[in-house]
C-alpha cells in the first residue's frame, strides 16, 4: 500500500520481526494502521499534532426554530448549557433569524453564528433583555465567531428626549464582566440600545475582523473596555453613533497592554478615546495602521480627567479624513477629591489628516448631533499642576479648515476643571493648527500644517511650555498673522532645521516675561523678511 504526504511517497508492505537470524512473527499493516502511521509521519514532518474535533451542539436539535417569529431564548440557552456541561464545544447557530432574550454564555463554549443567520433581540413590554443580549459573568475561554449577525433592539422603542445619552435601562448587545480568554471574531454586531459591546474587568481579549455598525441611538459606542488588560483589536470596522473604541477606567485596576491595529472607524463622537472615565492608569498602549473618517469629535483622544495616568502610548501610521479634533490630549480634574490626571511618555508618528474641522452632521439619523466650531485646531493641554510631558510628535501632515480672524488669534482659552473633557472644551483655539499649553519635554519634528480657508492665526501656539524641540516645521501662514509660531512664556525652546515658505510674517514671536533660553539654529530663513519678533518683556529670551 502506498500513501503520499507533503510530496513524499510512502510504501507499506507486510514485514517480519526478527530475533537473531530467524523471523519470529510476520506483521501485516491494515488500511487503518497505515492511515494512523501516515498521520504520525505527517505530524512529525509538519511539527503539528492533529487538533481534536470539537463537539457540536446544533441549536435546532434543542428546539430552536430560527423562523424570525418564535422566541428561541429557552432553546438557545439549553444548547449553551449542554455544551458547557459536556466540558465545552461549539454551539452551532444556523438556518435563520433566531429571536431571543438574554443568553448567558458559559466557559469553554464557542458560539458559532453561520453566515446568513442571526441572533435578533426580542422587543416589547413583556419581553425585555436582562442587561444584554449576550451576557457572560465570571467565565473563561468564551468564543463568539462566524460570519452571522447579532442584532440588538436599538431603534425599535420610543425615541428618548435625551438626544445625547438616550433612555434609561438600556441593554447592551454584548456584556462581559470579569471574564478571561475571550475571542470575538468575524461577526457583525448591530443596533444596540446602549453601548454596543461592553467588557468590564476582563483580560486576554481578542477582537478580530468584527463589524460593529450601531448608529440608531445617540450613545451607541462600538467597543468599551473598562479596566481591561491584554487586549488585541485587529482588522475590524466600526460605524458608531458615539465613540468607536473607548478604553475606560472606573477603578484603580486601569487598562493595560492594549493593541489596536488595522481598523477602520467612523463615529458621531470620537474615533478612539481613552477616558473620559479615568480613575486607574492606562499603560502600554499601541494604536497603528488605522483609518478614521467622518468623525465629529477627535480622531484619537487621550483624556486623563479622574486622577489616573496615561503613559507609554504609541500612536503610528494613522490616516484621518474629515475628523474634527484629530489629535487631542488633555489633563483635567473632574472630581476635586480624585486629584488631577496625568499624561506622559507618548509617541505620535506618521499621521496624515485632511479636512480637520470639515465633518458634516449625518442627518439620516434622528438624533443627529450638531458640529462644533470649525476653527478648533489640534489641542494638547495640561494644567499648571499637571503638565503633559515627554511627548514626541513626528512626521505628520495636517490640513485644517482655517478661517480664523485676528480676534481669534488674540483668544486666551480659559483654564478648565470639573467639566466633561472634549476637544472643544477650550473653544476656538488661538492657533489654526496646533495649540499646546502646560507642556514639558515635547519633541515636534517634521510636521506640516496647511489650511483650506485663509486664516489670520499662527500655525502653532505654545503657552507655558518647557523643554520643547521644534525641528523641520513647515506651515502655510497668512500675511495677516502675527507669526508662524507664537511662543508665550516658553523656557528652553529649540527651533531648528526649518525652511519656511515665502511670507511677510515673522517666523517666531516670543512673548511673556517668563520666556528664556530660546534658541534658533540651522534654519533657512531666506524666504521670509523677519525670522523673529521679540516682545519687550522677553527681550533677553532669544539666544
Amino acid at each position: 500500500m502506498t500513501f503520499s504526504t507533503l510530496g513524499r511517497r510512502w510504501t507499506f508492505t507486510a514485514f517480519s520481526v526478527w530475533r537473531g537470524h530467524q523471523p519470529i512473527r510476520r506483521l501485516t499493516l491494515g488500511a487503518a494502521a497505515v492511515r494512523l502511521l501516515a498521520c504520525a509521519f505527517l505530524s512529525a514532518a509538519t511539527g503539528f499534532a492533529q487538533k481534536p474535533q470539537q463537539s457540536v451542539f446544533d441549536v435546532l436539535a434543542y428546539g430552536a426554530k430560527g423562523d424570525g417569529v418564535t422566541v428561541d431564548t429557552a432553546a438557545l440557552q439549553r444548547a449553551v448549557d449542554a455544551c458547557a456541561e459536556a466540558g465545552g464545544g461549539r454551539v452551532y447557530v444556523h438556518g435563520g433569524a433566531f429571536i431571543t432574550g438574554t443568553i448567558e454564555l458559559k466557559s469553554n463554549v464557542s458560539l458559532y453564528i453561520e453566515n446568513g443567520s442571526s441572533l435578533v433581540s426580542i422587543f416589547g413590554t413583556e419581553q425585555k433583555l436582562h442587561r444584554a443580549l449576550l451576557l457572560a459573568e465570571d467565565q473563561h475561554n468564551v468564543v463568539i465567531e462566524g460570519h452571522g449577525e447579532i442584532i440588538g433592539y436599538g431603534g425599535k422603542g420610543p425615541r428618548p428626549t435625551d438626544k445625547a445619552n438616550g433612555a434609561d435601562d438600556r441593554p447592551f448587545v454584548l456584556l462581559f464582566e470579569r471574564c478571561k480568554d475571550v475571542k470575538v471574531e468575524g461577526v457583525t454586531v448591530r443596533n444596540s440600545a446602549n453601548w454596543t459591546c461592553r467588557f468590564n474587568d476582563c483580560s486576554d481579549l481578542v477582537f478580530s475582523q468584527i463589524r460593529v455598525i450601531s448608529r440608531v441611538e445617540p450613545n451607541n459606542d462600538g467597543l468599551d473596555l473598562s479596566d481591561c488588560s491584554n487586549v488585541l483589536v485587529t482588522g475590524s470596522y466600526f460605524d458608531c453613533g458615539d465613540d468607536g473604541i473607548c478604553p475606560k477606567s472606573y477603578k484603580p485596576a486601569g487598562c493595560h497592554n492594549i493593541i489596536i491595529t488595522n481598523c477602520q472607524i467612523k463615529s458621531e463622537s470620537n474615533g478612539i478615546k481613552f477616558g473620559t472615565k479615568s480613575k486607574g492608569s492606562f499603560t502600554d498602549i499601541s494604536i497603528s495602521n488605522c483609518v478614521i473618517r467622518d468623525t465629529r469629535l477627535s480622531g484619537i483622544a487621550l483624556e486623563a480627567a479622574d486622577g489616573g495616568t496615561i503613559e507609554r502610548i504609541n500612536l503610528s501610521n494613522i490616516t484621518m479624513h474629515n475628523v474634527n479634533g484629530s489629535i487631542f490630549l488633555c489633563t483635567e480634574q473632574r472630581d476635586k477629591n480624585a486629584g488631577p490626571g496625568h499624561i506622559k511618555d507618548v509617541l505620535i508618528s506618521n499621521v496624515l489628516a485632511d479636512g480637520v474641522g470639515e465633518w458634516k452632521p449625518d442627518t439620516s439619523v434622528w438624533y443627529f448631533k450638531v458640529p462644533f466650531d470649525q476653527r478648533i485646531g489640534c489641542v494638547i493641554s495640561g494644567m499648571p499642576d499637571s503638565v503633559i510631558e515627554n511627548v514626541v510628535i513626528d512626521n505628520m501632515r495636517f490640513v485644517f479648515h482655517g478661517g480664523g480672524t485676528l480676534e481669534d488669534a488674540a483668544i486666551v482659552p480659559p483654564e478648565k476643571r470639573n467639566i466633561y473633557p472634549e476637544f472643544n472644551m477650550y473653544g476656538i483655539t488661538p492657533a489654526y493648527g496646533f495649540w499646546m499649553r502646560h507642556v514639558k519635554n515635547i519633541k515636534f519634528h517634521r510636521v506640516t500644517a496647511d489650511y483650506i480657508n485663509t486664516d489670520a492665526r499662527p500655525a502653532f501656539v505654545l503657552d507655558d511650555a518647557e523643554g520643547v524641540e521644534i525641528m523641520g516645521f513647515d506651515a502655510l501662514t497668512s500675511a495677516k498673522a502675527s507669526s508662524v509660531i507664537r511662543l508665550i512664556n516658553g523656557r528652553d525652546i529649540s527651533i531648528s532645521n526649518c525652511f519656511p515658505r515665502t511670507s511677510e510674517t515673522p517666523y517666531l514671536a516670543v512673548e511673556g516675561a517668563a520666556s528664556k533660553n530660546v534658541v534658533m539654529l540651522n534654519n533657512n530663513f531666506s524666504r521670509i523678511k523677519t525670522p523673529s519678533l521679540v516682545a519687550p518683556e522677553a527681550k533677553t529670551a532669544l539666544k
